[in-house]
């Protein structure tokens, strides 16, 4: 079990996920600045990068997580997210897209396409990748 931030930077947000590796593998978070581009393609049901990056991607890295915006109501436990919630304040709210269990290839990309630049300032990627 982790805490990982996610985007955007201004809003503080963290997220708790637990991950399950295989031996030899370990995780790798990247936080690629928006827009970002990825080479990646399925490959045996996998989210696999096709081609090295810039932002920290490596050719055989499998994507687990990504940073993802949904509209939704706000979220935490002050009083400023009660009365929005009462007043139906619909808004972008990011969470972490487990790509693992996605529907389809297109959920993936949707997701990953949802980091736009109107909405945060990076995409948050976790990898898993051999170990060197």
């Amino acid at each position: 079990m982790c805490f990982i931030s996610i985007p955007p930077t201004d809003k503080g947000l963290t997220a708790q996920i637990k991950l399950e590796i295989d031996e030899g593998k370990e995780i790798v978070s990247v936080r690629a600045p928006v827009p970002f581009g990825l080479d990646l393609e399925p490959t045996n049901g996998l989210a696999t990068v096709t081609k090295d990056s810039p932002n920290g991607s490596r050719a055989g890295d499998v994507l687990r997580y990504c940073s993802q915006f949904t509209m939704g109501l706000p979220r935490g436990d002050g009083l400023v997210t009660t009365v929005g919630s009462f007043g139906g304040a619909i808004g972008w709210q990011c969470s972490l897209f487990n790509v693992r269990k996605a529907q389809s290839w297109e959920q993936v990309v949707e997701a990953l396409v949802s980091n736009d630049v109107s909405r945060t300032d990076y995409c948050l990627l976790i990898f898993e990748r051999d170990k060197e």
